[in-house]
């Protein structure tokens, strides 16, 4: 595969995100990663790792999404532009977000933001803006949201002034912030006006950014003290949110509806207000734990799960499971990569029976992976009798852990034939590479040094 084609392929794993299609994208997206490192299209692997974390996320595995960031970050730091890492922090604020360390999603933003304004990348600093503005209205930080809100209304103007194309769904969000700062800072008219534009700017497709308009605007109503017209944007919104399945959307607006009807002692329509909000609660638990168990099922396909990650006979981690995560392993400048195999081991097994065979292979396993794991690394069996392992470290340490296996394998009762090869981050990212260098320098167990 030439870099074209790659590229070609890249575009049409993007048309899979457009489209939601986050299953069918992880099924096809991580074995190319290699490919795409060999061919040095590291804007290309660095935007396909960015979407492997987008798709988890979206798939509701957000503890997933962060532990992806990791690769992700060691790639950004070593290839990527300013905007990337931008990028990155910008992913890692909506991931950690959605954790209970609301506090520490922020510091993402906060880190972005001085950066993105010596950037000048104005689309990339209306996007952290208004993150920021989301980020302190959930804080209660009205002021300062509003000065966010502001600059990202300015940038807005701007870009329409200088003639920038810039899509309507852009201009949604922000909006919708602005109208919360001002109903909550009682400025009614403002508000009201805000809300009016962005119902004519909204399309019909983006039903939830009507609600949230219409939830604001039943609270300005209510400031108004025009109670009926309250009652009757509840009721609209009331009813779309259930035709759609909106839960979040509908739980919240039926228990603004129970407030009123509890105010005027309308005790038939609280009754049936609350029966519907039950029932809400109860199909919206009996979704989330389908959604959880197809999710989970589709995602155990992909060889996520434990089991099809471990080799069955050694129980060490199997071929696809080490082409998948070695990258992760590289965590700091220097690394060690063994690779070992067995020879003439058919000969063995016929000499010595299967079962013997089976004996050598669970005790090398079990031994040298517990020597990389205790130093962090990461051991696999790699093919029948060959195995690999990968290690971050110093000299020092990198030398204690062959001398650690090289005793090992000189024990074992079968000829084993090894190499170690010492290498920088830049040139390990490419595993096929790393192999057949390996190969080239395979020697007797007992002679095993570090190349």
């Amino acid at each position: 595969m030439d870099k074209e084609e790659f590229k070609e392929l890249v575009r049409t794993l993007d048309a899979l995100m457009a489209e939601a299609k986050y299953i069918e994208y992880l099924e096809l997206c991580e074995p190319v990663i290699d490919i795409g490192l060999e061919l040095q299209l590291f804007e290309e692997i660095m935007l396909i790792m960015r979407h492997i974390s987008e798709c988890y996320y979206q798939l509701g595995h957000v503890d997933i999404a962060i532990e992806k960031l990791a690769p992700l970050k060691k790639l950004v730091d070593e290839y990527g532009s300013k905007a990337d890492y931008i990028n990155f922090l910008n992913l890692s604020f909506i991931y950690w977000d959605e954790t209970t360390d609301k506090e520490y999603a922020g510091t993402f933003l906060y880190e972005a933001l001085p950066l993105v304004r010596q950037e000048n990348d104005k689309p990339l600093l209306r996007k952290i803006l208004n993150n920021l503005t989301a980020f302190n209205i959930m804080q209660g930080h009205f002021e300062k949201a509003e000065e966010y809100a502001l600059e990202t209304q300015q940038l807005l103007k701007e870009e329409f002034s200088t003639g920038v194309t810039t899509a309507v769904t852009e201009y949604i969000s922000p909006t919708i912030n602005y109208a919360m700062i001002l109903e909550h800072q009682n400025r009614l008219e403002e508000c009201e006006k805000v809300i009016q534009q962005g119902f004519e700017i909204l399309p019909a497709t983006r039903l939830i950014s009507k609600l949230n308009l219409m939830f604001t605007l039943s609270k300005v109503r209510k400031k108004q003290q025009r109670l009926e017209d309250q009652l009757a944007i509840l009721l609209e919104a009331r009813d779309i949110s259930l035709q759609h399945t909106f839960t979040v959307n509908s739980i919240e607006i039926l228990k603004e509806l129970i407030k009123i009807y509890k105010a005027n002692d309308d005790f038939e329509q609280i009754i049936m207000t609350q029966a519907m909000y039950i029932d809400v609660l109860e199909k919206s638990q009996k979704h989330a734990w389908k959604s959880h168990l197809i999710q989970n099922e589709r995602l155990n396909s992909l060889h996520i799960d434990y089991r099809t990650s471990i080799d069955p006979l050694t129980k060490i981690h199997n071929r696809k499971y080490f082409e998948r995560s070695y990258y992760g392993y590289l965590k700091g400048e220097q690394h060690l990569f063994c690779y070992i195999n067995i020879v003439a081991f058919e000969r063995y097994k016929e000499a010595h029976g299967h079962l013997a065979g089976d004996d050598v292979l669970k005790t090398l396993a079990k031994r040298v992976s517990d020597v990389f794991v205790a130093h962090g690394g990461l051991f696999a069996r790699y093919e029948k009798d060959l195995f690999c392992g990968v290690v971050s470290g110093d000299a020092a340490m990198n030398q204690q852990l062959v001398i650690q296996v090289q005793q090992i394998l000189t024990q074992m009762s079968v000829r084993i034939v090894a190499s170690a090869i010492c290498f920088k981050k830049r040139d390990g990212l490419v595993l096929t590479n790393l192999i057949e260098q390996a190969k080239s320098h395979l020697t007797d167990a007992t002679h095993m040094t570090i190349v």
